[in-house]
């Protein structure tokens, strides 16, 4: 098995999915947040940021459809992405994410039921280049909350949210002047 490729077993492990007995249909359908950071392997900076944008633009429509919405990041080599949405669609669209080529090194950051969601206006947002080190950052205090039998990385996950929303928030806005200058 390719290193980054997990199992199902140890992927529901890994962002807390509760096993056959606890999973009943309210938890599949409660709206939830996941948070991962997963190593790019374009390793050109300015190809990466355009995939990015490209992967946010593709991933946008099935994300309508599936009724899930979110963000998109990189910075460092990384990607950091954050989907909210029900449970189950969840898993679903976390299993075509491990199978991706783009990138490997999956690691969630944070895998929470939540009342509201943070990226509500985006099916799927884009934030761009985020700013040095954050995403790094979050995956290496995965890895030593790993290292050390710990799993909550929660501080990390919040901060790259509100990283990406700080980022997208101001595109918005420009864009929202530009159609009333325009229109």
């Amino acid at each position: 098995m390719h290193p980054h490729i997990m199992d199902n077993r140890q992927r529901r492990s890994a962002i807390g999915w509760p096993d056959g007995a606890a999973r009943g249909a309210g938890l599949h359908a409660m709206l939830h947040s996941l948070t991962y950071v997963s190593l790019a392997t374009q390793a050109d900076p300015d190809l990466l940021e355009r995939q990015a944008h490209e992967i946010a633009a593709a991933s946008s429509v099935r994300n309508r459809q599936d009724g899930l919405t979110g963000a998109l990041a990189v910075g460092g080599g990384w990607f950091a992405q954050v989907l909210e949405g029900p449970a189950g669609i969840l898993l679903a669209t976390f299993d075509r994410l491990l199978r991706d080529r783009r990138h490997t090194d999956i690691r969630v950051i944070e895998f929470v039921p939540t009342v509201t969601r943070g990226f509500a206006g985006w099916s799927m947002a884009c934030s761009g280049k985020m700013p040095p080190g954050l995403i790094a950052e979050a995956a290496a205090a995965y890895a030593a909350r790993e290292a050390a039998g710990l799993c909550s990385t929660a501080v990390h996950g919040q901060s790259l949210c509100r990283a990406m929303l700080a980022r997208i928030a101001p595109a918005e806005e420009s864009l929202a002047s530009l159609r009333v200058r325009v229109g």
